[in-house]
């Protein structure tokens, strides 16, 4: 799979997805949440998750937004993208983090995913967000960018679902996404 996103990016290739467990019924078992962990190798990446699973503990299930404070959120805010289904069941970008802006050359803040992604992207993208609000799992993307410079980049890309309200369903995607020089998708799944 290839395609074009931002300015910067000639293409992003080796698309990789894992689906995590599930929160529909509440909480899963822990092993099965302590297996998906294991794939989590980006310091940073590992703590939001954490954070996260923390507030899903307290609600027994997938937290609200409301329950994350801006404080809670400053020491990841450069590599958070944020995104929430609307009513025309579309997704809206309500933050994108500046370290995203800078590998990808634009600021989605404001924007929805189908302004700026093509088709293939759109179809990856919104495949993996309808799993995750219909079961409200969460799951891993990596993947990895050819920039304009020629320089191969590595992405590790965790999405969390949120909720706007205890009776919705989940309609919010905190995600967290690093690129490094390194590709961080486990070796034991190669």
């Amino acid at each position: 799979m290839e395609f074009n996103i931002g300015e910067l990016t000639k293409r992003t290739f080796d698309y990789k997805t894992i689906m995590g467990p599930s929160f529909l019924n509440g909480l899963p078992d822990n092993d099965e949440w302590q297996k998906f962990k294991k794939y989590i190798n980006h310091e940073q990446t590992l703590a939001l998750t954490e954070l996260w699973f923390e507030k899903a503990s307290k609600t027994n299930g997938v937290p609200l937004r409301e329950d994350f404070s801006f404080d809670e959120f400053v020491q990841y805010g450069s590599n958070i993208y944020i995104a929430k289904l609307k009513e025309d069941n579309r997704w809206h970008t309500t933050f994108c983090g500046g370290s995203l802006v800078d590998v990808l050359g634009f600021d989605a803040t404001g924007k929805c995913l189908d302004e700026f992604a093509t088709p293939e992207t759109l179809k990856f993208w919104v495949d993996n967000l309808n799993i995750m609000v219909e079961q409200e799992t969460v799951y891993l993307e990596f993947y990895s960018l050819e920039l304009t410079n020629n320089e191969i980049s590595h992405s590790l890309t965790i999405s969390l679902p949120l909720k706007s309200d205890t009776d919705s369903i989940s309609d919010t995607s905190l995600t967290h996404e690093v690129f490094t020089s390194e590709n961080l998708f486990p070796d034991s799944l190669e």
